[in-house]
């Protein structure tokens, strides 16, 4: 779809709106998951870090 929405027009009209929905909807996804992806990853190491250094007084 986004193929479409980037490289034609249909009917020699403007793209219809659903096509232009669809790709901001795949932008917004697609930042939320890099967000989620990076910001859990250091998430994730700080906390197994964290545990590593209780382990390690005991």
């Amino acid at each position: 779809m986004t193929v479409l929405y980037m490289t034609r027009k249909l009917d020699g009209a403007a793209v219809p709106e659903i096509l232009s929905i669809l790709l901001g909807a795949l932008a917004t996804n697609f930042t939320a998951v890099v967000g989620y992806w990076i910001g859990s990853s250091s998430g994730s190491a700080q906390k197994d870090n964290a545990i590593q250094t209780l382990a390690n007084k005991s």
